[in-house]
């Protein structure tokens, strides 16, 4: 029994460093190195910088969350340097790879050998979408890791009978509803959850809920009075107010909308961790029950392909991280001329996120059939555990299922892809099984095809935007223009909007771009303006090289 156990702890090492091993050696070939923003982390940069340098407090008004647990992270990893994007973005960084040793302890709790455990985190970890949002500053990937924080120590409290682990859930999801309001669904898919298993209504039960909605309480309260809420720290629920209004039948188009492309991203990106697990209908509790799982995967499957050929649509459906053969949005004048990828790219890898989505379909329904209450079966999952995560994404995906476009991006499935990953697995963790050859083997080719795409992608990205920043450099040092006279594009123009202080008193894009730009940073020449500067950059995807002109106003020619 204890050479069995060395043996597993052996292997548990091996596999643990074979993962954050490659995590940063990945890390490595992309280089994280640069001072300047991605998407919106500009605004929570200047927050880190404010409380750095001014030892004060200061949300621009294009935050929409709390922050709170990102501010002091990144301040943590800016003390021994001075303020970076770069020092921001490891802070990042870490936490990623924290959160891929938390979904790797997770798949062991759930009944994984080490091997397979590792196969499941990496899916996640180079899941392109995880991966591309490692490298900036950006909430999702910080509060995705808080979340898994907090669902691993409340299943590790209920499935090894540790009560103080509990509390340190209660502590976690408190942090992640105070970077994200989205918490608030960890807390009460927790909170459900220990109702069910003592069986009775008590004040314990409902902590990780109450902990949570005091804290957003009082922070928001805090804000308010001495800080100042944001302009846009309302948008979100401003946007569905908008949504409402519209009327009940665009509601629910949008409704549809959105959960067809929650099918298709969430089982495109879980379809590797299927391969892993044995078939839904052995893990069934009766043939009845796989039958009629395998009836609604189909029906799912049809529904989701027939919707997406009348809208003649291919992924990726929803905008902001997987945009083409770059990730994050390219927001400058002439980003329709970077490379692309052929239609029929999309189309193979739409096909397959519709079958991914119906096999996810297929087991999250024999799951739920686990949770009935009478059953006793003996290869029966935890049913607390599986009530926790279904509710946990669940009162995660609520909220976004109205939400307008744009307003919904990719990057706000991240934790519902790890949420299902982890659904999937407790599907089969009573039942004896191990992952065949084939089925490792397809998830590692999975893996190495996500880590071919997205370290080059992710590459080309950092190196396109170290190119923006040295020709914004450029314009405003060598040839003296003022930044607001810089057209850079939506993270250049942000940066130094709200830089100095700027406030919004309603969410409004009339500062996206400045009024009369004299210059304008963009990837290709434009009507009007004549190029007076280049900056090339290497791309790997594919091979060759990129420009990024500065281009000044053409002179109007005299009467």
């Amino acid at each position: 029994m204890a050479g069995a156990a060395g043996a597993d702890t052996r292997a548990t090492l091996r596999w643990t460093l074979l993962l954050l091993g490659g995590w940063l050696l990945a890390a490595v070939l992309v280089n994280p190195i640069g001072d300047f923003p991605l998407d919106d982390d500009w605004s929570y940069g200047l927050t880190v910088r404010t409380l750095l340098t001014s030892h004060r407090l200061h949300l621009t008004d294009f935050t929409s969350m709390p922050l709170l647990p990102q501010v002091l992270w990144g301040w943590l990893f800016c003390l021994p340097a001075g303020f970076s994007f770069t020092a921001l973005r490891v802070s990042t960084l870490v936490a990623a790879a924290g959160g891929l040793w938390l979904v790797f302890h997770l798949g062991r709790q759930l009944g994984l050998r080490p091997g397979p455990a590792a196969l499941l985190a990496a899916v996640v970890g180079f899941n392109p979408l995880y991966f591309a949002l490692s490298f900036s500053f950006m909430t999702d990937v910080p509060f995705t890791v808080l979340a898994v924080a907090a669902i691993a120590a409340f299943v590790t409290a209920w499935t090894r009978h540790r009560p103080g682990w509990f509390w340190t859930g209660v502590a976690l999801t408190t942090l992640a509803t105070l970077l994200r309001q989205l918490g608030l669904a960890v807390a009460l898919g927790a909170s459900l959850a220990e109702s069910v298993r003592l069986g009775k209504v008590r004040a314990r039960a409902w902590a990780p809920l109450a902990a949570s909605l005091a804290a957003l309480t009082l922070w928001t309260v805090a804000l308010r009075l001495w800080v100042g809420l944001p302009a846009y720290y309302r948008a979100p629920e401003q946007l569905l107010l908008d949504q409402a209004r519209l009327g009940v039948w665009s509601t629910l188009k949008r409704i549809a909308f959105t959960a067809g492309e929650t099918f298709a991203y969430v089982g495109l990106f879980t379809l590797p961790i299927q391969r892993l697990l044995p078939p839904a209908r052995l893990t069934a509790p009766s043939p009845r029950v796989a039958t009629i799982a395998r009836a609604t995967a189909i029906a799912a499957g049809v529904a989701s392909a027939a919707t997406l050929v009348l809208r003649k649509a291919a992924m990726p459906l929803t905008g902001n991280i997987l945009t083409n053969l770059t990730l994050y949005p390219v927001m400058m004048p002439g980003a329709d001329h970077l490379p692309t990828a052929p239609l029929w790219v999309w189309r193979v890898l739409t096909a397959v996120a519709v079958v991914g989505g119906a096999l996810l379909v297929e087991r999250l329904v024999v799951g739920l059939s686990w949770l009935a209450p009478h059953r006793t079966d003996l290869l029966r999952p935890d049913p607390v555990v599986g009530l926790f995560l279904f509710g946990c994404g669940a009162w995660y995906l609520l909220p976004f299922l109205p939400m307008p476009s744009p307003g919904f991006y990719d990057r706000y499935f991240l934790p519902l892809i790890v949420i299902a990953a982890l659904l999937a697995v407790w599907t089969a963790s009573r039942v004896p099984h191990a992952a065949s050859r084939s089925g490792v083997a397809a998830a590692a080719a999975a893996v190495a095809l996500c880590v071919l795409f997205a370290v080059p992608a992710m590459h080309d990205t950092l190196a396109l935007n170290r190119a923006r920043w040295q020709a914004v450099h450029w314009a405003t040092a060598e040839d003296g223009l003022p930044p607001r006279a810089v057209d850079g594009g939506f993270e250049v123009n942000g940066w130094y909007y709200f830089a100095n202080g700027a406030r919004l008193t309603a969410p409004t894009t009339a500062w996206h771009h400045p009024a009369h730009p004299q210059a304008i940073v963009a990837l290709s020449p434009l009507a009007g303006y004549r190029a007076i500067r280049t900056f090339s950059f290497p791309r790997w995807l594919p091979p060759g090289a990129g420009r990024v002109y500065v281009l000044m106003r053409a002179a109007t020619p005299a009467s």
